[in-house]
């Protein structure tokens, strides 16, 4: 994707399968997805896009992944959960106070989604898709909440470990970023520590005894799950817990907060 001078985004696309809600969208809504995709701007890594309590708009990941994450006065953070490409971190149409803060955990780049979600009216015939999508992410992202629940509190560290990148490549598949259960795992394991409540030395062994039992493999920052279904039974993970329904949608909106 290339930049200009000011640091726009001139020739990117919002992920197919998320933001765009693209092969049935109506004319209006691609067009609107398109303006979106060609302002959006890029962050460097440690960015804070805004603190809690500060008021903020609605945010579309175009690219990279970012924390939504709470920090103690002595430092230490808890990240509840991670934006990856395509999408939305969603704090309210209204200028509300942020309950969160975002971070950037790589590179990103981010644009403005206001109008899109304004679009996104269920009684407009025209818009029904679109809210449809937005709909189902809500759901996704209630589900995605009370699965982290559940891992802090009743998880081992190895059962934690292997949720999460069972749901990372979930979500990453829907993203068009994962391929053959293969996928990049860019961020430290300092953030899977602080998302996952173990410390980094817990997930070194926990990454390493992974792969010792043939359940992943790591080139790297490239991760492969090299028996997804045998790491699905042994970690509690479910698809169908995840998006709410007998199966995966292909198209989502994902909106945070």
């Amino acid at each position: 994707m290339g930049t200009n001078k000011d640091g726009l985004y001139t020739n990117c696309e919002l992920r197919r399968s998320t933001l765009s809600v693209i092969e049935q969208a109506q004319t209006a809504h691609r067009s609107i997805i398109s303006a979106m995709s060609s302002r959006a701007v890029k962050r460097p890594v440690n960015t804070c896009l805004f603190t809690e309590g500060e008021p903020a708009r609605p945010i579309a990941v175009v690219d990279g992944w970012v924390s939504l994450q709470r920090t103690l006065t002595d430092g230490r953070r808890q990240i509840f959960s991670i934006a990856l490409p395509g999408d939305i971190i969603k704090l309210s149409q209204k200028d509300e106070p942020a309950c969160f803060e975002a971070v950037c955990l790589t590179p990103v780049a981010i644009c403005d989604a206001s109008q899109l979600l304004s679009e996104a009216n269920p009684s407009n015939c025209e818009a029904s898709q679109l809210a449809e999508a937005i709909s189902f992410s809500e759901t996704l992202f209630k589900s995605m909440m009370l699965d982290h629940i559940m891992r802090l509190g009743r998880l081992t560290s190895f059962e934690r470990v292997g949720h999460f990148l069972l749901e990372i490549e979930y979500r990453l598949a829907f993203a068009g970023l994962s391929f053959d259960r293969t996928f990049t795992l860019p961020v430290t394991q300092e953030v899977l520590a602080d998302h996952l409540g173990l410390s980094i030395v817990h997930i070194n062994r926990t990454l390493q005894q992974l792969k010792r039992d043939d359940l992943i493999e790591r080139q790297g920052n490239i991760v492969t799950l090299t028996d997804w279904r045998g790491l699905a039974e042994i970690c509690h993970f479910s698809r169908q817990a995840l998006n709410g329904s007998g199966s995966p949608k292909p198209q989502r909106l994902a909106i945070w907060g």
